[in-house]
């Protein structure tokens, strides 16, 4: 009995969850915005990086590591992966170094989101955004 009540839960848990293939697909409809030009992303990156910085001026090496297509993900319990609206974003992943509280240079990362108007990090948008090809590759906000 507790075998047949544990494989109906299984079944029960895995039969509503959307598949990778059919987000992907999904993902491959949506309209996505022109990308953002590198100047726009690298200036607006820096602007926002430094006010966080315990020396501001000890910013350097800003570079675009990863730009990719990205989508809001619906996070429901049946379905975590499929597209949430019919548009995508574009989404920036930059490195970049500066002094920690000793002095040594150290690398670090900032992220952005461009929606077609302005440049956002996923706090501002609020929603978790997925890769368009790779549903691992994900960015959610703190709070």
């Amino acid at each position: 009995m507790k075998r047949l009540l544990l494989i109906a839960a299984l079944a029960a848990t895995t039969m509503g969850c959307k598949t990778t293939s059919n987000a992907y697909e999904q993902a491959k409809l949506l309209k996505y915005p022109p990308a953002a030009s590198e100047e726009d992303v690298l200036a607006e990156a820096s602007y926002r990086i430094k006010p966080l910085l315990k020396d501001p001026d000890s910013l350097k090496n800003v570079t675009i590591s990863n730009a990719y297509k990205c989508y809001a993900s619906k996070m429901g319990v049946a379905d975590n992966v499929s597209p949430k609206y019919d548009y995508g974003y574009w989404c920036y992943f930059l490195t970049y170094n500066a002094t920690n509280s000793y002095g040594g240079y150290v690398k670090e990362g900032y992220d952005l989101i461009f929606d077609g108007e302005r440049l956002l990090t996923v706090e501002q948008l609020g929603e978790t955004v997925r890769k368009h090809d790779d549903v691992w590759t994900y960015r959610s906000p703190m709070n």
